[in-house]
């Protein structure tokens, strides 16, 4: 799901995938995971089986969208 209108504040993180930045969508505080470009074919598996996923326990994946032109994954912030 390709998701508009998010807006990011701070960083709040990285890994070896990207950097992480909370945001707001729809008034709702969200996780933005930003993509390197080198890893975007990696996390198209994830993304596939993340949208599948729905469990209290597992945090929930809504969408991705474009973060300066690199590609975001957005989750629920926690």
């Amino acid at each position: 799901t390709l998701l508009t209108g998010i807006s990011v504040d701070k960083k709040i993180g990285q890994g070896n995938f990207g950097e992480i930045y909370r945001g707001k969508w729809h008034g709702s505080e969200v996780a933005v995971k930003k993509i390197k470009k080198q890893y975007v074919d990696d996390v198209t598996k994830e993304i596939s089986v993340l949208e599948n996923l729905n469990h209290p326990n597992i945090v929930r994946y809504m969408g991705c969208t474009d973060l300066d032109g690199d590609v975001a994954m957005v989750f629920e912030f926690m």
